[in-house]
């Protein structure tokens, strides 16, 4: 028999490592390249298909107003801006922060729950319901400020005078009395400026400014009937401990 070279023995051994070696690099290459398709397979089947839907929810709020597109579609003054008070105090019943909604819809939903007190009740109302809370007196301000209902803020501010002239105790037992007789003192000098607010209104139409304030805004989002309940809904997803937050009724 004739003896084998050493480089007849290692030559074949070499090719052979060098298949297995081409092999487990080609097969985890394809591997992780599998792999990644699988994770991108499965993100894209846990996102909404609706091209309507908010891709980063934590922020997506404070970003946007959003009303129906119903509302929105219908033209009516008064359906857009019960829409988006309707959105803000979902968000709120939710636990979501004042601060991560977006100011402009906070702004309109502020006035028009003093619009809805004013023709309600009329001025001691929405002071009453409002416990006249300092931030809540603060967003109405700016919300007539920026919607530009100027002669409303007028008279916002006249009642807001009233409301300083009064002593800080009779008004804390107005606010807590559940129903005032009319013959209150407080009730009375509240009820000054009722009578005026509907003339101005005449002139100067709340809620068809607050719509037009709402219709203006560049980020305004108008969401179907299931992709605004389903952006509803999934907040709570992206907000941890919603439920040890505070919000101010």
């Amino acid at each position: 028999m004739v003896p084998l070279r050493p480089s007849t023995i290692i030559c074949p051994v070499l090719v052979f490592s060098g298949v297995l070696w081409i092999y487990d690099v080609g097969h985890s290459q394809l591997y992780e390249v599998e792999t990644a398709a699988i994770l991108r397979a499965q993100k894209e089947a846990a996102s909404p298909a609706s091209a309507s839907h908010i891709p980063d929810q934590t922020t997506a709020f404070r970003a946007s107003p959003i009303v129906s597109a119903e509302a929105l579609a219908s033209g009516d003054d008064q359906g857009i801006v019960e829409s988006n008070f309707s959105v803000v105090d979902s968000l709120r019943d939710s636990k979501v922060p004042e601060n991560e909604i977006n100011r402009a819809a906070l702004e309109s939903r502020y006035v028009d729950f003093f619009y809805g007190e004013m023709v309600d009740g009329g001025f001691a109302q929405f002071v009453g319901e409002s416990e006249w809370d300092s931030q809540t007196v603060a967003m109405v301000r700016k919300g007539l400020v920026d919607i530009k209902a100027f002669r409303h803020l007028e008279l916002f501010d006249d009642g807001a005078a009233i409301v300083a002239a009064i002593d800080p105790k009779e008004l804390r037992q107005f606010i807590n009395t559940p129903q005032p007789s009319s013959k209150d003192p407080v009730l009375r000098k509240l009820s000054l400026i009722d009578r005026q607010f509907f003339a101005v209104n005449d002139r100067e139409s709340l809620v068809k400014l607050n719509a037009a304030w709402l219709r203006q805004q560049p980020n305004l989002i108008a969401l179907s009937p299931e992709a605004l309940r389903n952006e509803l809904q999934g907040r709570g997803v992206y907000l941890p401990h919603r439920d040890k937050i505070s919000v101010k009724s």
